[in-house]
């Protein structure tokens, strides 16, 4: 007997909607895109490899760190020398206004009596220039004249100054006044009239003063009235 095969009838397929394409995107639109890596271990590594690009060895950090360390020193030993330089300056600049006064000292003790001499010399000279009155005598004043000259010229080449104050206003520091001219002229008062004996002075020091006379201004009517009262009695 035959077997009789049963044809299987094709079920209809069943209309499934078509996915339509996506629409392309219009031109001049952005079409970049960013994928982040949320993995933990992959934000780790990120980490690891910024530090190890900004840090520096250890090795170099320490060079770095020892460099700024000799130049410190060296700042400050710079700054030790120009100090020690000028303490050195200031010293040396004393021991020379030191030594200077100390020197002008030594000057003044040594020419202040060698003035008496010169004293003496002009009183001689002085005098035997008002006598002369021997047929000597003008030998004699020529000798003592140079013998004074040069007494002058060698204390002047030590620096010793002859000091000028006559017709000069009356100054305490330089003169002492030991006596007093009294006249009916405001023109002399407190003016050196006459100077009895002079005054020297070396580099600004006073080896000593000069012995004067001082003008003092007496009015008319003052001087009448001292002779009218010297009258009377």
């Amino acid at each position: 007997m035959k077997r009789k095969t049963k044809i299987k009838k094709k079920r209809p397929a069943s209309k499934q909607p078509v996915k339509e394409a996506p629409k392309e995107r219009e031109r001049g639109e952005d079409q970049s895109f960013a994928v982040h890596d949320r993995r933990f271990w992959a934000r780790l590594d990120d980490e690891d490899r910024d530090t190890t690009t900004t840090r520096l060895p250890s090795h170099v950090e320490k060079l770095e760190k020892k460099l700024q360390q000799k130049e410190n020193e060296i700042s400050q030993l710079g700054s030790a020398i120009r100090a020690l330089r000028e303490e050195q300056k200031q010293m040396r600049q004393r021991l020379e206004r030191q030594l200077d006064s100390d020197l002008l000292n030594l000057k003044v003790e040594l020419f202040a009596p060698l003035l008496e001499v010169v004293d003496n010399l002009e009183r001689s000279l002085k005098s035997l220039q008002e006598q002369n009155t021997r047929t000597d005598a003008p030998e004699i004043v020529e000798g003592i004249a140079m013998v004074h000259q040069q007494f002058l010229k060698t204390l002047a080449d030590a620096g010793v100054e002859v000091l000028d104050v006559i017709d000069k206003p009356f100054d305490p520091q330089k003169c002492e006044a030991v006596a007093v001219e009294e006249r009916a002229d405001p023109s002399i008062d407190n003016i050196v009239v006459k100077e009895l004996s002079r005054g020297y002075e070396i580099s600004g020091r006073l080896i000593r003063a000069a012995r004067v006379q001082v003008g003092r201004y007496r009015k008319e009517e003052e001087n009448r009235a001292d002779t009218a009262g010297c009258d009377q009695h």
